[in-house]
């Protein structure tokens, strides 16, 4: 974990992913806000399945005590992506 003067970042390390063994995420606490890689792209927005990371992502989410509300991914537009849009892949996924 790092801070400076207005936010700090909390490093958190996954484990045992379907798309790596190892994954760090980054949480910033005030915002709220995860940044990840290749769990969840942001291409795929509300319209693609989710991803077998994206469904291990959103299992891991409420087990990790974070209160994130959005979250910004490495692949695709470069903004921050809210929790429904990743909630609305996990419902496309189920209906394959």
């Amino acid at each position: 974990s790092f801070k400076d003067a207005h936010h700090s970042v909390e490093l958190i390390s996954l484990r045992n992913m379907p798309h790596v063994p190892e994954i760090i995420v980054g949480y910033i606490p005030a915002l709220k806000l995860l940044f990840q890689g290749d769990l969840y792209d942001s291409y795929a927005l509300a319209e693609v399945p989710a991803t077998e990371d994206g469904e291990v992502l959103l299992r891991w989410l409420p087990q990790s005590g974070l209160d994130v509300e959005q979250m910004i991914p490495v692949h695709g537009p470069n903004a921050p992506v809210s929790l429904d849009a990743l909630t609305r892949a996990h419902e496309l996924r189920q209906k394959k």
